[in-house]
C-alpha cells in the first residue's frame, strides 16, 4: 500500500518535529500495511524560492535516511504545493509571486539585463 501524502521529514513543517518522531510515524505506517510512503513537506513559494525549500528538504532526510531500516516503508520524496494564481506561469520571480499575478517584472521578462535604449 501507497501513503501519497506525508509530513514525515523531520523539523520541515507541521508534521514531525524531530527524527524519532518520524521513525515512530514509519513504524505505525508499517504497522497499517504501508510499504511506500511520499514525503509530501509543505512548499509555499511565497515564503521560500525553490532553492531554499529543496535545500532544507534534503537536510531532513540526511538526518532521517541514515536511521532506516529494512522493514522502513520506501521513502520517496516530494512537496505539497501551495497553489497561487498564475502558478503555471511562475518564473520563480517572488515579487511577482506576492503579487499574485503572472510575472510582469522587468527582471522576469528581461533574465538578461534591463533593456538598454536600443531595446524597446
Amino acid at each position: 500500500m501507497i501513503d501519497f501524502h506525508s509530513h514525515i521529514l523531520p523539523d520541515m513543517d507541521d508534521g514531525s518535529k524531530s527524527t524519532q518522531e518520524s521513525l515512530e510515524m514509519l513504524d505505525m505506517l508499517r504497522a497499517q500495511g504501508v510499504d511506500t510512503v511520499a514525503a509530501t513537506p509543505h512548499f509555499y513559494a511565497r515564503e521560500n524560492p525553490p532553492e531554499v525549500f529543496l535545500r532544507r528538504r534534503a537536510e531532513a532526510w540526511n538526518r532521517l535516511r541514515p536511521q532506516l531500516t529494512a522493514d522502513s516503508p520506501r521513502v520517496l520524496l516530494g512537496a505539497e504545493v501551495r497553489y497561487f494564481q498564475g502558478i503555471s506561469m511562475w518564473t520563480g520571480c517572488m515579487t511577482c509571486a506576492w503579487r499574485g499575478r503572472m510575472c510582469s517584472c522587468w527582471r522576469c521578462r528581461f533574465p538578461l539585463g534591463r533593456p538598454g535604449p536600443w531595446r524597446s
